[in-house]
């Protein structure tokens, strides 16, 4: 399954799926881009079951609120860094 919507925060959604795939052993990949000045972002949650989608969906979700109210873009790096720019699972241009 996959989806493809605006975020507020792009770069927060790949160090979570970072953060979640290593924690889950979960091979989401995620896309970020912007279009028109609206960042969008695509996510791939391949053979991921619905139980960690409902999940990771839920939390994602939290994140972009919490950081939406406090102005921010990205989530802490030493908790959530990025992920290698070798890994294909994450793009962000």
């Amino acid at each position: 399954m996959k989806i493809n919507s605006p975020f507020y925060a792009d770069i927060a959604v790949i160090q979570f799926t970072h953060w979640f795939n290593n924690q889950n052993n979960t091979e989401i990949c995620t896309y970020a881009e912007v279009k028109e000045g609206i960042p969008f972002v695509e996510i791939d949650f391949k053979d991921t079951s619905r139980e960690l989608i409902f999940k990771y969906s839920f939390r994602l979700g939290e994140i972009q609120n919490e950081l939406s109210q406090k102005e921010k873009y990205s989530l802490d790096y030493l908790k959530y860094p990025l992920p290698p720019k070798e890994d294909e699972k994450y793009r962000f241009d």
